[in-house]
């Protein structure tokens, strides 16, 4: 598969995969310790979570930075993937999260 990508821009699957993986074992092992995670709830709650951190981590790491004289300036680089900028990649993440956590409470609760 081809991927177009600018600089730091190749860390936007690789921010998703993480959180994807993260969040799986993290339900996981919330199902383990009972309680009300015990229950059946639909997968799109943990991946829109997962969204959701990935959107936060690919916010936080949008920019590139250099030091001069012991100030932290902003280095001006295209940091892309699929020609979309980082900070359009996290508000896509974070739509695409809520809606897959609404999704998921719907269907938990039976209002499909």
């Amino acid at each position: 598969m081809l991927f177009f990508y600018k600089n730091k821009g190749i860390l936007i699957p690789v921010y998703f995969i993480v959180s994807v993986i993260g969040s799986a074992i993290i339900s996981a092992l919330l199902k383990e310790v009972g309680g009300i995670f015990s229950q059946e709830y639909s997968i799109w709650i943990p991946l829109g979570f997962a969204m959701i951190i990935s959107a936060l981590w690919t916010y936080s790491t949008r920019d590139s930075f250099y030091y001069t004289n012991g100030q932290k300036k902003r280095m001006f680089e295209d940091n892309s993937f699929f020609f979309i900028p980082m900070l359009i990649w996290s508000y896509i993440f974070t739509l695409v999260g809520v809606l897959s956590i609404l999704g998921g409470i719907l269907e938990t609760i039976g209002l499909e």
